[in-house]
Protein backbone atom coordinates (compact mmCIF):
# COMPACT_ATOMS: atom_id res chain seq x y z
CA UNK A 1 0.00 0.00 0.00
CA UNK A 2 2.87 2.38 0.67
CA UNK A 3 3.96 1.98 -2.96
CA UNK A 4 0.67 3.50 -4.08
CA UNK A 5 1.16 6.30 -1.56
CA UNK A 6 4.67 6.78 -2.97
CA UNK A 7 3.26 7.28 -6.45
CA UNK A 8 0.70 9.80 -5.21
CA UNK A 9 3.51 11.62 -3.39
CA UNK A 10 5.45 11.71 -6.65
CA UNK A 11 2.52 13.35 -8.43
CA UNK A 12 2.10 15.86 -5.59
CA UNK A 13 5.83 16.64 -5.66
CA UNK A 14 5.75 17.32 -9.40
CA UNK A 15 2.67 19.52 -8.92
CA UNK A 16 4.51 21.46 -6.17
CA UNK A 17 7.45 22.07 -8.46
CA UNK A 18 5.17 23.16 -11.30
CA UNK A 19 3.09 25.41 -9.06
CA UNK A 20 6.17 27.07 -7.59
CA UNK A 21 7.62 27.70 -11.03
CA UNK A 22 4.31 29.05 -12.30
CA UNK A 23 3.99 31.35 -9.27
CA UNK A 24 7.46 32.70 -9.91
CA UNK A 25 7.03 33.19 -13.66
CA UNK A 26 3.46 34.50 -13.47
CA UNK A 27 3.52 36.70 -10.39
CA UNK A 28 7.23 37.06 -9.71
CA UNK A 29 6.81 35.34 -6.35
CA UNK A 30 10.15 34.14 -5.07
CA UNK A 31 8.39 32.61 -2.05
CA UNK A 32 6.34 30.39 -4.37
CA UNK A 33 9.46 29.25 -6.17
CA UNK A 34 11.40 28.44 -3.00
CA UNK A 35 8.52 26.67 -1.24
CA UNK A 36 7.65 24.78 -4.41
CA UNK A 37 11.22 23.57 -4.81
CA UNK A 38 11.64 22.66 -1.14
CA UNK A 39 8.26 20.92 -0.73
CA UNK A 40 8.50 19.29 -4.16
CA UNK A 41 12.03 18.08 -3.51
CA UNK A 42 11.12 16.63 -0.12
CA UNK A 43 8.07 14.92 -1.63
CA UNK A 44 10.04 13.50 -4.55
CA UNK A 45 12.72 12.16 -2.21
CA UNK A 46 10.27 10.75 0.32
CA UNK A 47 8.02 9.22 -2.32
CA UNK A 48 10.98 7.45 -3.91
CA UNK A 49 12.10 6.15 -0.51
CA UNK A 50 8.52 5.16 0.35
CA UNK A 51 8.15 3.16 -2.85
CA UNK A 52 11.38 1.30 -2.00
CA UNK A 53 10.17 0.44 1.49
CA UNK A 54 11.85 3.15 3.55
CA UNK A 55 10.79 3.45 7.19
CA UNK A 56 11.00 7.19 7.92
CA UNK A 57 10.08 8.49 4.47
CA UNK A 58 6.31 7.67 4.57
CA UNK A 59 5.90 9.75 7.71
CA UNK A 60 7.76 12.67 6.15
CA UNK A 61 5.64 12.39 3.01
CA UNK A 62 2.42 12.35 5.04
CA UNK A 63 3.53 15.37 7.07
CA UNK A 64 4.45 17.44 4.02
CA UNK A 65 1.20 16.44 2.29
CA UNK A 66 -0.74 17.60 5.36
CA UNK A 67 1.05 20.96 5.41
CA UNK A 68 0.40 21.48 1.70
CA UNK A 69 -3.23 20.49 2.09
CA UNK A 70 -3.73 22.84 5.07
CA UNK A 71 -2.00 25.76 3.38
CA UNK A 72 -3.89 25.50 0.12
CA UNK A 73 -7.33 25.08 1.72
CA UNK A 74 -7.12 28.69 2.90
CA UNK A 75 -5.88 29.81 -0.52
CA UNK A 76 -8.77 28.03 -2.21
CA UNK A 77 -11.41 29.75 -0.06
CA UNK A 78 -9.84 33.12 -0.82
CA UNK A 79 -9.68 32.70 -4.60
CA UNK A 80 -12.00 29.78 -5.53
CA UNK A 81 -9.60 28.90 -8.34
CA UNK A 82 -9.03 25.40 -9.64
CA UNK A 83 -5.28 25.67 -10.22
CA UNK A 84 -3.23 25.62 -8.08
CA UNK A 85 -5.24 25.69 -4.83
CA UNK A 86 -7.93 23.08 -5.46
CA UNK A 87 -5.60 20.72 -7.33
CA UNK A 88 -3.08 20.90 -4.50
CA UNK A 89 -5.79 20.26 -1.89
CA UNK A 90 -7.06 17.21 -3.81
CA UNK A 91 -3.58 15.80 -4.37
CA UNK A 92 -2.61 16.56 -0.77
CA UNK A 93 -5.70 14.77 0.56
CA UNK A 94 -5.02 11.79 -1.69
CA UNK A 95 -1.37 11.55 -0.66
CA UNK A 96 -2.17 12.09 3.01
CA UNK A 97 -4.96 9.51 3.04
CA UNK A 98 -3.05 6.87 1.12
CA UNK A 99 0.06 7.52 3.19
CA UNK A 100 -1.74 7.11 6.51
CA UNK A 101 -3.55 4.03 5.23
CA UNK A 102 -0.27 2.57 4.01
CA UNK A 103 1.42 3.25 7.32
CA UNK A 104 -1.40 1.57 9.25
CA UNK A 105 -1.65 -1.43 6.95
CA UNK A 106 2.12 -1.96 6.84
CA UNK A 107 2.30 -1.69 10.62
CA UNK A 108 -0.35 -4.33 11.25
CA UNK A 109 0.55 -6.97 8.70
CA UNK A 110 0.48 -10.49 10.04
CA UNK A 111 3.86 -12.08 10.66
CA UNK A 112 5.30 -14.61 8.22
CA UNK A 113 4.83 -17.44 10.73
CA UNK A 114 1.07 -17.00 10.84
CA UNK A 115 -1.17 -16.19 13.79
CA UNK A 116 0.04 -17.07 17.25
CA UNK A 117 -1.66 -17.78 20.49
CA UNK A 118 -4.78 -19.45 19.12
Amino acid sequence: MTRIAGWSGLVLGIACLAGGLQGFLGAGSTVSLVTGIVAGGILLWSSARTARGGRLAPGIMVGVAFLIMAGFIAAYFQTYRFWPPLVMVILGCLTFGLGVLGLVLDRYQPSAGGPRGL
